[in-house]
């Protein structure tokens, strides 16, 4: 096979025409070396994107507990057990990742029809029937992986607001 490339360049320089002649599996090759690649900048855009996440998670609820901690301090002084204190805010850090990870998956769809539609119109060689398939898998997983990021990241806030003492919270001297 190389053989015969290696003859076909030679008679192509002879006659001077401009075109370039290798085997198929080159080009393979270079498809499977660009399709991996691809996978690992996706992977790492993924990885990050997670690790914004967490943080943004994170950020939030630390500032709702700061923002409520005289509430906090109430709910104690009345009664509230740190269990207490620690279900409510760990239940509203759920709420808020189950519906930031619904409207996740609802913009990623949103998205991905736009850009079939932008290709659609750019490309006049796309075919008529393109798309991008939607699988229920895979946005369970995006809503899983939202939840239980959410629910790791709202961990930490949940404990402080739970461990500060009534008259602490309720002075505002939570640091």
């Amino acid at each position: 096979v190389d053989a015969v490339a290696a003859d076909l360049r030679e008679r192509a320089k002879q006659a001077e025409a401009s075109m370039n002649v290798f085997p198929l599996s080159e080009l393979l090759g270079t498809l499977k070396s660009l399709l991996a690649n691809t996978r690992v900048f996706v992977l790492a855009i993924a990885v990050v994107a997670l690790i914004i996440g967490g943080v943004g998670v994170l950020n939030t609820i630390l500032m709702t507990v700061y923002e409520r901690t005289k509430e906090i301090g109430m709910l104690k002084a009345i009664g509230a057990s740190a269990g207490d204190v620690f279900r409510l805010i760990w239940l509203e850090t759920l709420l808020t990742c189950i519906a930031g990870g619904v409207a996740g998956v609802a913009v990623a769809i949103g998205a991905a029809r736009g850009v079939v539609a932008l290709l659609a119109r750019m490309l006049p060689h796309v075919p008529t029937g393109l798309s991008l398939g939607f699988s229920w898998d895979a946005a369970g997983l995006c809503l899983l992986v939202a939840v239980v990021l959410g629910l790791a990241a709202g961990a930490w806030p949940s404990y402080r607001a739970s461990s500060v003492s009534p008259m602490e919270a309720i002075r505002g001297d939570l640091t």
